[in-house]
């Protein structure tokens, strides 16, 4: 998947990067018309990162570089300030031998059946 610029006037489009990405969302301009700022993955395993796109040499730059993937991402107009949704990914892995029960081991788990703890 390829980021293209179009023109407004003949609607034709420009490559804005030789990067290839595996996904891309929302986009924004910096207010300076020269940087693109994207949430985008460059690979299948990899989380989807806050990207920073120069225009129009098209260099990439990971903005952030962490396990968590983003979206949801805006910009203040005079570019000062960037929001994004942090989304984190919190898995458990649990050994129950065999004959014993998940509550029997979790404290917590005895708390969820009781409605005291309620995942969203």
């Amino acid at each position: 998947m390829s980021v293209v610029a179009v023109s407004t006037l003949d609607w034709t489009m420009k490559k804005v990067s030789n990067q290839q990405w595996q996904w891309v969302g929302q986009m924004a301009w910096l207010a300076d018309s020269n940087n693109l700022v994207m949430v985008a993955a460059d690979r299948s395993a990899s989380p989807r990162q806050i990207w920073n796109l120069a225009y129009p040499s098209g260099e990439a730059r990971r903005v952030t570089n962490d396990s968590n993937n983003y979206n949801r991402l805006s910009l203040a107009s005079d570019s000062s300030v960037l929001a994004a949704l942090q989304v984190k990914l919190v898995s458990n892995v649990w050994l129950v031998p065999a004959g014993n029960s998940i509550e029997n081991l979790d404290s917590a788990a005895r708390w969820r059946k009781a409605g005291a703890i309620r995942r969203v």
